[in-house]
């Protein structure tokens, strides 16, 4: 599950009344990894359960589900997101949605 908040006008820190703007949930164990794209459309959430899954970051709607690991990374354009793999090696993926 990943949890996305509205920080508002807020420094540091998230108030302690802080309200998630929306929940993704999807993922069948913890997510550790995140990355939203450069252009705010798209959240990249890598799990322990071997899965990664690319959300819309407006609708909370899963548009895909990859195997792969975490960490995520997307390029800074946008077009390429980098994950890690179960075997070890770097995942590079494009045109993913």
């Amino acid at each position: 599950m990943c949890v996305i908040f509205d920080a508002g006008t807020t420094t540091s820190s998230y108030p302690s009344s802080a309200t998630p703007i929306n929940t993704l949930s999807g993922h069948s164990d913890a997510v550790v990894s995140v990355a939203i794209s450069p252009d705010r459309s798209i959240v990249a959430s890598g799990s322990r359960d071997g899965t990664v899954k690319l959300w819309n970051l407006q609708t909370g709607v899963c548009l895909r589900s990859l195997f792969g690991c975490n960490p995520v990374a997307f390029s800074p354009d946008g077009q390429t997101l980098v994950t890690g793999g179960d075997g070890g090696e770097v995942l590079v993926w494009r045109a993913f949605v």
